[in-house]
């Protein structure tokens, strides 16, 4: 890049010299002088954004904005991001393409739980049926995923709440930051109640449900052929 012509030895003999040497004491404390304007024509470009690590967000204040797809998918292929992820996807052996893009036609869902080997509750750590159905505090998580496996959204509950009562807020969530109209919601059974399933059951939602049919009872059975089929299944 250059800033500034200095000229040629031969102009600058004349108004610098006599010597070459002249010249060259001139031109280096030229550069100086350059090189002292550039930085604080930088500095004077600086944004600072001051963060405090110990300030709370302020309630009801907006703090994210959306700006736009477009403008980061440029970005995106500029930093050729998308040969790197055709490499991780080749070197770890995923079954996925990571630089697909996100696809919201089926959503499943799921919880699992985290258990704490400590003597008392604390905070969200509650006694609650775990995985390893030991007497230990817990931690529930409940997952969104994509059909490519991609995580969406995700909660925290505590380990005495009935997991079932975490699905709908962390929907809304997801509909809400992927604008999801049109999709079909996928659980097992500890997570197909009536009301998740007709919560799932508007629009143009629909749900599949996956049961044990050795515990289908003929009662439940006789009730979901009942329930138009146009948009939900059973399993």
């Amino acid at each position: 890049m250059i800033v500034r012509k200095l000229g040629t030895l031969e102009q600058l003999l004349v108004k610098h010299g006599p010597t070459r040497d002249d010249v060259l004491a001139w031109a280096k404390n030229e550069v100086k002088i350059e090189t002292e304007k550039y930085k604080k024509e930088k500095e004077a470009k600086t944004v600072m954004i001051p963060f405090h690590a110990d300030r709370q967000l302020d309630y009801d204040k907006q703090v994210f904005y959306r700006g736009g797809y477009l403008f980061l998918q440029s970005i995106y292929y500029q930093m050729q991001m998308n040969k790197i992820c055709r490499k991780l996807k080749q070197r770890y052996k995923f079954k996925y393409d990571i630089n697909s893009q996100r696809s919201d036609t089926i959503l499943y869902y799921d919880c699992s739980n985290y258990y704490f080997e400590i003597e008392q509750e604390d905070g969200s750590k509650k006694y609650g049926k775990g995985k390893e159905h030991r007497p230990n505090q817990i931690i529930q998580m409940g997952l969104f995923m994509d059909e490519d496996g991609i995580p969406l959204a995700f909660s925290l509950f505590p380990g005495n709440a009935n997991e079932q009562t975490s699905l709908k807020p962390l929907e809304k969530k997801v509909l809400g930051d992927f604008g999801c109209q049109k999709f079909i919601y996928c659980s097992d059974a500890e997570l197909g109640s009536k009301s998740i399933r007709e919560y799932n059951h508007i629009g143009e939602r629909a749900y599949i449900i996956s049961r044990n049919c050795r515990k289908m009872t003929k009662s439940f059975i006789t009730r979901m052929n009942h329930i138009p089929q146009k948009n939900c299944t059973d399993v």
